[in-house]
């Protein structure tokens, strides 16, 4: 039977955080730098504007938001999973993917993600809160429409939950086909 939950990822981003202050010090520095220049002031502000654009992306994707991973009902009772990400007050949906759909969630260490290479017709979607996780869950979805790779920071007993779920979603589906 396949029931709702909801998981938020606790990130470990002691990499995002170290990354987030070099380029906010580089940026201060930079600014101090031009100062005394007189020459290329406009090229060394330019530079230090780009560290600070570098430095809010790093805060707004990893340090800022809260991931959230749920199993829930559509308008039309089919059981979906969904990725939410949490900004501050703000709400955004960013995945919604029928349990049917889903084919396999694969465990990958840190070099197998970075070389993973996915073929050239599946799209590709990164939904993890860590900036360099040491190990990632490979959510492979295949509708009719559609071949995705989803990258989730999931546990074992959630990914485990997930797979149950989509096994029962794929028999719902073939039961609902017969009729």
């Amino acid at each position: 039977m396949i029931r709702e939950f909801s998981v938020r990822p606790m990130p470990k981003n002691k990499n995002a955080r170290t990354l987030f202050f070099i380029l906010l010090a580089a940026a201060v520095a930079t600014v101090a730098v031009s100062y005394f220049l007189t020459l290329y002031k406009g090229i060394v502000q330019l530079v230090a504007l780009i560290l600070l654009v570098f430095a809010v992306m790093v805060y707004t994707r990893y340090l800022g938001a809260v991931y959230s991973y749920e199993v829930t009902h559509d308008s039309d009772t089919t059981p979906i999973f969904v990725v939410c990400r949490f900004s501050g007050k703000r709400c955004t949906t960013l995945c919604r993917v029928d349990l049917a759909d889903i084919a396999d969630i694969e465990v990958l260490t840190a070099a197998a993600y970075r070389a993973y290479k996915p073929n050239e017709k599946t799209l590709r979607y990164k939904y993890t809160p860590t900036l360099f996780p040491e190990e990632v869950h490979l959510m492979k979805v295949r509708s009719f429409h559609e071949r995705a790779d989803i990258f989730l920071e999931l546990s074992a007993e959630c990914r485990d939950t997930l797979l149950s779920f989509a096994a029962d979603a794929r028999a719902q589906r073939c039961g609902n086909e017969e009729f």
